[in-house]
């Protein structure tokens, strides 16, 4: 049996007109030409420009990539995406200062937003004397489905009655980065990283004295929209902000990242 041999392998037969139906075998990628009856050389011809036509207008286009890592917009859909997947943090909370600066002042972090579906909520902050900050909370709502993930919690306060005491460190969602805590002694606490959601590390203490706690991580959520709106608005949650003479780290800001398929 001779077969003709093309390159197409994702789709099953065409039409041509009301004169046949070329059948693609998919183990193969060929035509029987045994099922082909009365075929004239114009209209193999005519098959062919009718492949190529077809195939120009299925290339496939490789997914596309959009990333906040600030602010507020709007997000627009490209021309011909069947679907989309965010995957989103919210800030990281602050470190709380020693208890030689008071331990006070220092701020959560916020939610990063898309839309009204999709939520990454800020990581909370510790009181002096008590455990880190609360991780933050996610949340996906239809048509959008997926997974979330609530952010680490921030280390606890260490009392140094006989001896120096580190800072705790800061919690971590997925994306990492969180600030370790200060060195023994009245040593600030170190930042968390940018665009991760990490909490940011507490203040160290000097002997006598409380340390300060870690901040919590921003929430985290990976989500598939099908047939997405051609717009959807968007906030980045910002990191929490520090305080104190011998202060906690700042928090980790968060971000959003759109990955983008057309087929």
């Amino acid at each position: 049996m001779r077969k003709i041999i093309i390159a197409l392998s994702f789709i099953s037969q065409i039409s041509y007109g009301a004169d046949f139906t070329v059948q693609f075998e998919p183990a193969n990628n060929s035509i029987d030409d045994s099922k082909i009856s009365s075929i004239s050389s114009s209209k193999i011809s005519d098959l062919n420009t009718s492949l190529a036509a077809y195939l120009l207008k299925t290339e496939i286009k490789a997914p596309t990539i959009q990333k906040f890592l600030s602010g507020s917009g709007t997000y627009s859909t490209p021309i011909g995406v069947r679907y989309i997947k965010v995957k989103m943090a919210g800030g990281g909370g602050a470190g709380c200062s020693n208890e030689a600066s008071g331990g006070t002042g220092h701020t959560a972090g916020g939610a990063s937003t898309f839309g009204s579906i999709l939520t990454a909520n800020g990581g909370g902050i510790g009181a002096l004397y008590s455990n880190g900050g609360i991780g933050g909370t996610a949340s996906i709502s239809l048509p959008a489905t997926g997974l979330t993930i609530q952010g680490g919690h921030g280390g606890p306060t260490s009392v140094g009655s006989s001896s120096p005491q580190m800072g705790s460190f800061g919690g971590s969602n997925p994306l990492g980065g969180a600030g370790s805590g200060g060195n023994h002694g009245n040593n600030p606490g170190l930042a968390a990283m940018n665009n991760t959601g990490g909490g940011g590390g507490a203040a160290a203490t000097a002997q006598g004295g409380y340390s300060g706690n870690g901040g919590g991580a921003g929430g985290y959520l990976e989500a598939t929209i099908s047939s997405p709106n051609a717009t959807y608005s968007y906030s980045v949650g910002n990191g929490g902000t520090p305080s104190g003479t011998v202060p906690g780290g700042a928090g980790g800001s968060g971000l959003i990242i759109v990955e983008e398929f057309y087929q």
